[in-house]
């Protein structure tokens, strides 16, 4: 949460309720860390879908495994709240070692334009993004990897103590499987290591089977899931 923070953020009675103006789920959510008070759930549900509902957006819940959210889930689902995204939270341990040549750090205005044509990010968006980027209160290392004078990936980490969070690692279509990625992630541990960082830690959809496959091979394992329940 801090490594991608919202632009608002209110805490409710063990929640964590988060607003960016509809850009990405996790700065759009609410994530129930504790138990809570002896409010009931459905009160501190329709709390959050009131709050949401003033800001014109969807409400969303985002459910760790690792968090108390058995009894919110069949709350939720009783009131036709919807599934999505199910993601595995990933970590492994990092090493110091230095940026393959093909590897360049920048900073984070040059990064987002490389981001924006890589994935065709709409400048409504490529807007947000910035300001989510602004928001990071750690060091943040943002790297891209070129080929022949192109960019053809790249990806962006934050650190905090000693873990470093990895996030919107992409590589370009026509780039992909070649070890971009790969090259990458490893100048980024490298960088974190350099600046405190021992154990890294990323998102991944649970159902991307080639991500999973880079990630196992460079040490990752899974921590915990999380999935979105969304209003109807």
């Amino acid at each position: 949460m801090n490594a991608w923070p919202a632009l608002k953020q209110v805490l409710f009675d063990g929640w964590i309720v988060r607003s960016a103006r509809g850009f990405t789920r996790r700065a759009n959510s609410v994530t129930p860390l504790a138990a809570g008070s002896h409010r009931s759930l459905s009160d501190r549900v329709r709390w959050c879908e009131n709050y949401y509902a003033r800001k014109g957006l969807a409400t969303l819940f985002r459910l760790p495994s690792c968090c108390p959210v058995d009894a919110l889930k069949t709350l939720l689902l009783t009131r036709r709240y919807t599934t999505e995204d199910p993601t595995r939270v990933l970590v492994a341990p990092i090493e110091a070692g230095e940026a393959p040549a093909a590897v360049r750090f920048t900073d984070r205005a040059h990064w987002l334009g490389i981001y924006s044509q890589l994935t065709g990010q709409p400048e409504n968006a490529r807007t947000l993004h910035d300001l989510v980027l602004r928001g990071i209160p750690g060091d943040s290392i943002f790297g891209e990897v070129q080929e022949g004078g192109r960019p053809v990936a790249c990806g962006f980490a934050v650190v905090e103590d000693d873990l470093v969070g990895l996030f919107d690692i992409v590589t370009a279509p026509d780039a992909r499987r070649r070890g971009f990625g790969r090259l990458l992630l490893t100048a980024l541990h490298g960088r974190a290591h350099l600046l405190g960082a021992r154990i890294a830690y990323l998102q991944m959809r649970a159902d991307n089977a080639p991500a999973a496959a880079l990630y196992a091979g460079l040490g990752y394992r899974e921590h915990y899931r999380y999935e979105y329940l969304r209003a109807p």
